[in-house]
């Protein structure tokens, strides 16, 4: 079983706050889940080939050609703020 105080730690390490009743929630579903992982220990999949994908889907890939773009001034005249002929973007790390 998960503990009370790992899933605090892993909250801690990810910047996250949960409250009490949250933390006793995600400890119990967390519990949960590795409970059904421990079932699949009990799946004899030594004559299993490993699946790779999913699907027999080939992917086709179409020649890159090189079109018309638009111009830098008419992308740019469309932002609040431009700086150097580029978007200018927030700061949002601290």
């Amino acid at each position: 079983m998960v503990t009370k105080e790992q899933i605090q730690q892993i909250a801690s390490l990810c910047k996250l706050k949960y409250t009490e009743g949250e933390i006793d929630e995600f400890a119990k579903n967390f519990s949960q889940v590795l409970g059904y992982m421990e079932k699949l220990k009990e799946v004899d999949a030594d004559n299993v080939e490993p699946l790779y994908f999913i699907s027999d889907h080939v992917q086709r890939f179409r020649e890159d050609v090189v079109g018309e773009s638009l111009q830098r001034e008419d992308v740019v005249k469309n932002t609040t703020e431009e700086q150097f002929g580029y978007f200018k973007i927030l700061r949002i790390v601290e």
